[in-house]
């Protein structure tokens, strides 16, 4: 399937036709928990989507998104990265990206950290680590030409 772009002003005003296809194709990712904390909107495209399923599929346990999509002006609001995947509503680095292309996972032990870390990696997913706040940053910034990488902060 292409990389058709998904756009919600808002999860809780979409059609109900159009939530039902997104449960029934992304089933362990509601669009609330993509959706930005501060706005609502939802700016996805359907392979970040099936990429993420595909991985939880892998991992067969439980990812609880913390971050998905962000506005600009919310990643501002929340000292995001200025150039952040997370952001969905413009091109944070003028680079051709169309929508959210990053999640952040609650990781809350080393044990499901390294698991996760593991599945990720092997599924071409650049990652971000960040023990003391118990998260993993999962982006596929490869959509964009960027290489495959793996950080700490």
């Amino acid at each position: 399937m292409s990389a058709d772009i998904l756009r919600f002003d808002h999860w809780m005003q979409a059609k109900p036709s159009a939530l039902e296809a997104w449960t029934k194709r992304w089933p362990n990712f509601p669009p609330d928990e993509i959706a930005c904390r501060g706005s609502g909107v939802v700016i996805v495209q359907s392979d970040f989507m099936d990429a993420l399923q595909s991985l939880r599929n892998v991992l067969a346990e439980p990812m609880h998104i913390t971050s998905g999509c962000r506005s600009a002006a919310y990643n501002l609001k929340i000292g995001g990265k200025e150039h952040s995947f997370h952001i969905c509503d413009e091109d944070p680095g003028e680079r051709g990206q169309e929508g959210c292309l990053a999640v952040d996972v609650a990781a809350p032990d080393g044990t499901y950290r390294g698991h996760l870390f593991e599945a990720s990696w092997s599924m071409g997913w650049s990652i971000g680590w960040n023990a003391v706040k118990k998260f993993l940053h999962l982006d596929k910034r490869t959509t964009v030409g960027w290489k495959q990488t793996s950080f700490d902060y």
